[in-house]
């Protein structure tokens, strides 16, 4: 009766291991409420603006280039630094050849 018990607790406990890894891996798989693939962000205390881009963001570098890839200030939307934080990082946008195409 023991080696069962003991095997149901075994068992628990790897279906409860695994509940918490799919729990945290699916953390950076899915973008925050609210924020999807083509938006414009920027945190509440930053100056860096972000294309989030194949769920992931990239800092535009230059306002030159926001500007050269015909965005507008007005489509950014602030969202708390730690969302940002959240958000797995891409490489930097320079200019307009820097896009996925």
């Amino acid at each position: 009766m023991q080696v069962y018990l003991g095997s149901i607790g075994i068992g628990v406990g790897i279906i409860l291991i695994s509940v918490i890894t799919i729990f945290f891996i699916s953390a950076y798989l899915f973008l925050p409420q609210g924020i999807e693939n083509g938006d414009l962000i920027q945190g509440q205390n930053r100056g860096e603006v972000y294309l989030i881009e194949n769920d992931a963001k990239r800092h535009i570098l230059k306002m030159s280039t926001f500007d050269d890839l015909g965005f507008s200030v007005e489509s950014i939307k602030f969202v708390p630094d730690h969302i940002i934080d959240e958000i797995p990082e891409s490489t930097p946008i320079s200019d307009m050849t820097d896009l996925t195409k």
